[in-house]
């Protein structure tokens, strides 16, 4: 199944759009799913461990025993431990991007690519797509703070950057700049893009909460005495135990997997807009058909 050929740069509205996608993903599943698999399980698993030990910093922030001064060091802790846990969230969605936009691309060349060779070519991309993440954030948190939809705005068109500066090669300056010429008379559709395809994939990733939840209720049963004792401290231990552990590992490992769905539909509406701006696939077709004449 692996074998079709799809015209990744062709003009599609937005019902083609979903479709390609969700079709790209049926006939790509096994090499896809396994290449980010390799991304995100230690990168889950690390998350969930510092996410155990942030719930526990809390506990202990939480204990009406601690005194100011331990208090005091706990914050740090716990300033510490967003950032590492905000770090490697940022790091692996960067490089999951990196592999899945690099696979499509490899393989519009090779039908059947190799995986793990596409994964560490990937990683020379991810400083690049941090940089491009951290200034669309910063540009829509400020777009946010001055008014709601200017933020909102900003965050659509600067996401095709993403794509550009994967596909295209392009600097991170240039792939920001691009993506508002793009996007130019097309941001509802590009918005309406990324809002379905985000919902279902946020949908779906709920499938694999439901482990985590359940294994967090176990705790609080279990731990139910504690609980009604009166420490704070008590409710935040359910969330340091080895079962939640799994179920946050489960669970951010799940999301990861599903976010790839507005991952690729946003890929898909870079070459449609890219097509209806340069004529790329056009091109490509009038090179290949002079070539053999």
């Amino acid at each position: 199944m692996s074998e079709k050929n799809f015209e990744l740069y062709k003009k599609r509205d937005f019902g083609q759009k979903i479709n390609v996608t969700i079709e790209y993903i049926r006939y790509n599943f096994g090499p896809l799913m396994k290449m980010i698999l390799i991304v995100v399980i230690p990168m889950g698993i690390l998350s969930s461990l510092a996410l155990g030990n942030y719930f526990s910093v809390i506990g202990d922030f939480a204990n009406p025993e601690a005194s100011d001064a331990e208090r005091l060091g706990v914050m740090g802790q716990m300033g510490m431990t967003y950032l590492m846990i905000f770090g490697v969230s940022i790091f692996t969605y960067s490089l999951m991007v990196s592999a899945v936009y690099n696979y499509i691309k490899t393989r519009d060349e090779n039908p059947n690519p190799d995986f793990m060779e596409v994964l560490r070519g990937s990683f020379k991309h991810v400083p690049g797509l941090i940089g491009i993440m951290i200034i669309t954030a910063f540009a829509s948190f400020i777009g946010f703070f001055v008014f709601i939809l200017p933020g909102i705005y900003l965050g659509v068109v600067m996401s095709l950057a993403v794509p550009i500066y994967i596909f295209e090669q392009e600097g991170i300056g240039n792939a920001l700049g691009k993506s508002f010429k793009l996007i130019k008379d097309k941001w509802w559709s590009t918005f309406g893009l990324m809002l379905i395809t985000t919902i279902i994939a946020g949908a779906a990733s709920y499938i694999f909460a439901i482990p985590s939840y359940a294994l967090i209720f176990a705790d609080m049963f279990s731990n139910i005495e504690d609980m009604q004792s009166g420490d704070p401290s008590a409710v935040f231990d359910m969330f340091t135990s080895w079962t939640a552990t799994i179920g946050f590992a489960v669970s951010m490992i799940g999301s990861y997997l599903c976010y790839s769905i507005p991952i690729i539909a946003l890929g898909f509406q870079y070459f449609n807009l890219s097509e209806r701006m340069e004529g790329r696939g056009l091109k490509s077709q009038i090179e290949e058909f002079e070539s053999l004449s």
